[in-house]
């Protein structure tokens, strides 16, 4: 089945605060973060069912080298990512997105 992915406003607000700050300290450290959550969001597009549902239909794929996960939902042949979290952020932030 082919899923497209669409990240929303929101989570690609996460990915530039994430990038810049990593950027700030290292410019290389911010192209392997990229290239680190490339490669989750590849492996969440061959098989978006692969990482365990959290709650309500929520998924966390995790990157390497990096304490983020990519957080999505799946809605028929698409994948919606709702927000890129540091792990240690709270858990209400990622269960507000999921509000309609």
């Amino acid at each position: 089945m082919n899923y497209q992915v669409i990240v929303s406003e929101a989570a690609e607000s996460d990915i530039q605060e994430s990038f810049f700050w990593y950027k700030y300290r290292n410019e290389s450290l911010a192209q392997l973060f990229i290239q680190h959550l490339d490669e989750v969001l590849q492996i969440i597009l061959k098989n978006p069912n692969q990482f365990q549902e959290r709650a309500k239909g929520l998924r966390v794929g995790f990157l390497r080298k990096f304490p983020f996960g990519v957080h999505y939902i799946i809605e028929n042949k698409r994948v919606l990512v709702i927000g890129v979290f540091h792990t240690s952020r709270d858990p209400k932030e990622w269960i507000k997105r999921m509000q309609p």
